[in-house]
């Protein structure tokens, strides 16, 4: 009994721990492009840091056969993109539009794993999210210019995010968090020397900071995210990473000076209101 406390406080505080440092990211990446840091020399400093941080937290045993150590691989080729796809659209967009298309993650997720069995709140609740997506866009707005590379940058970072994490489920059954997390984290590190080293150059300052900081949230996140699979899915444990949304729009909006307009913000509840309605529809229809 004391033992299954210490297990369930210990996946608390990697939640918790999850849900911080994924506030740190975007914040620390807008940062550093204002002190004159590039996405290519951001996102290596933070992939690197990412693997060598995974090191000391991902504690107990790491070995993979040779069949789920490619998997895993491939999944840290899905999170690389990922972050590649973001870190240039938060060069173009703001924290709060980045976020806000983010949020059609854990509906793709649903949509993709079938888990939504065929009620009308969860197609409710899809289209209030893609069409609160789409308002919050500025598309609709006169005042608002919207960069499109950046919207369709994160567009593909939704569709190789649900990729991702659909094949995390998978992944979690036979191995723990720690065993996934240095897996992913340490094939990440490998493409981003390999791959974006020629692009990036030598990282200034500037870039060394912001990376550093979103690798060591990223490897924390990370940890506490494939946790969250580990127990309840990836539906629902998409559903636990939209809680920062908020914080993090604020965060930007006050420190940043990224104010998001009545339609935005119009747009960005209408987001998580559908996501919530949806994930409600699959709990009901999961319910006995």
């Amino acid at each position: 009994m004391a033992e299954r406390t210490t297990t369930s406080k210990g996946r608390s505080v990697r939640v918790a721990l999850a849900l911080a440092a994924s506030c740190v990211e975007p914040i620390a990446v807008k940062l550093g492009f204002r002190a004159a840091a590039t996405p290519e020399q951001t996102l290596l400093v933070r992939n690197v840091v990412a693997a060598v941080v995974m090191v000391p937290l991902a504690h107990g045993r790491r070995r993979a056969n040779r069949r789920d150590a490619a998997k895993l691989a491939a999944l840290g080729a899905l999170l690389f993109a990922t972050a590649w796809l973001t870190i240039f659209a938060l060069a173009r967009l703001s924290v709060a539009l980045v976020l806000t298309i983010a949020s059609l993650t854990p509906v793709a997720v649903a949509l993709a794993s079938r888990e939504q069995g065929r009620r009308a709140r969860f197609f409710a609740g899809v289209g209030c999210a893609v069409g609160g997506a789409v308002l919050a866009t500025g598309l609709f707005d006169a005042a608002t210019a919207t960069n499109v590379i950046g919207v369709l940058c994160m567009l593909g970072a939704v569709a190789t995010s649900t990729t991702y994490r659909l094949g995390l489920e998978r992944v979690t059954d036979r191995h723990t968090p720690s065993v996934v997390s240095t897996w992913v984290f340490a094939s990440g590190g490998l493409l981003a020397l390999v791959v974006v080293t020629p692009l990036a150059g030598m990282p200034p300052a500037a870039a060394w900071w912001a990376g550093g900081w979103t690798g060591v949230a990223a490897a924390v996140a990370n940890v506490g995210f494939v946790t969250v699979i580990e127990v309840f899915g990836a539906a629902r444990a998409s559903l636990w990473m939209l809680l920062q949304r908020p914080l993090v729009i604020a965060i930007a909006a006050l420190w940043l000076g990224e104010r998001p307009g009545p339609l935005q913000i119009a747009g960005i509840v209408a987001v998580l209101l559908g996501v919530w309605l949806g994930q409600t529809a699959r709990r009901q229809t999961s319910a006995p």
